[in-house]
């Protein structure tokens, strides 16, 4: 009986140390995907956005806003930008942030895209700044500076 006993618990032993290697190897899974998923690239919603969409505005006083407010992009920082206020589509100045601006006066390609959550850090990254100069190169009427020659 001892000796049985003694073959038991050493095959229990054997079973106990199994079992805890594969729980660790099934934590370490574990970890492996969940930092993989938190380190997968990160699409910048703003470059999306701006990705082959065009601009719509109604004359020459709209267009030179947007070209104002993308510029202020390119230099302000995202709490500076949050803060900015421009003209609505009356010109009644002090009215309107940067999301509306691009709201009311950008039509992105296809359904479904959104500014994001994290707009204002997207939009000041350099591959936001990149995507908003693109587009007014693409867009801006041609008196503007920022126009494609």
């Amino acid at each position: 009986m001892l000796e049985l006993n003694i073959q038991t618990a050493g095959k229990m032993n054997r079973l106990e140390r199994a079992a805890g290697r594969f729980a660790a190897i099934g934590a370490v899974v574990l970890l492996v995907a969940v930092a993989m998923s938190g380190c997968q690239s990160k699409t910048n919603a703003v470059v999306a956005y701006f990705d082959g969409a065009t601009m719509k505005c109604a004359n020459d006083s709209q267009c030179v806003y947007i070209t104002g407010a993308f510029n202020d992009a390119q230099t302000m920082s995202a709490d500076q930008l949050k803060q900015q206020r421009y003209p609505d589509y009356a010109g009644k100045p002090g009215q309107w942030d940067l999301v509306t601006i691009i709201n009311n006066y950008v039509v992105p390609t296809g359904a479904g895209k959104t500014l994001g959550n994290n707009f204002y850090r997207d939009v000041t990254t350099p591959a936001g700044r990149r995507a908003l100069l693109d587009f007014l190169k693409r867009n801006a009427p041609p008196s503007s500076p920022t126009a494609k020659p």
